[in-house]
């Protein structure tokens, strides 16, 4: 039906890149780290987490809304999002690329620092 279409397409494409957004930001923020760290931790695992989501959201979603009961939506949502969280938890606390020597301890005090650097500059 057109109203789950609409419904996922404003989920994926409004919501969840803005709700990414904060999370990978807040990270950084809560460890002390200044903005330019959030922001790097913004731009270093949005698209990958936004491609992953693409994977397992929509259909979540068309399920949701298309077949699951209003009463029982939230459990079923809730039931796949403990493993999205989970997910989400192991992206932004990966260890730093080993083949770049201390990339994120260097990432975060150039960002501390004022200097916003990125492994590809």
């Amino acid at each position: 039906p057109p109203g789950v279409l609409l419904k996922t397409f404003l989920d994926q494409f409004c919501w969840t890149p803005l709700t990414l957004s904060i999370f990978f930001a807040s990270m950084p923020l809560m460890e002390g780290h200044g903005p330019e760290a959030a922001m790097i931790a913004v731009q270093a695992n949005l698209t990958p987490a936004l491609f992953a989501g693409w994977k397992v959201w929509p259909l979540v979603n068309c399920i949701t809304f298309g077949f699951i009961p209003v009463t029982q939506r939230i459990l079923f949502v809730n039931s796949v999002a403990l493993f999205w969280i989970s997910f989400l938890s192991f992206v932004s606390n990966k260890p730093p690329d080993p083949t770049v020597p201390n990339q994120a301890v260097a990432m975060i005090a150039a960002a501390d620092a004022g200097h916003c650097t990125s492994p590809t500059q």
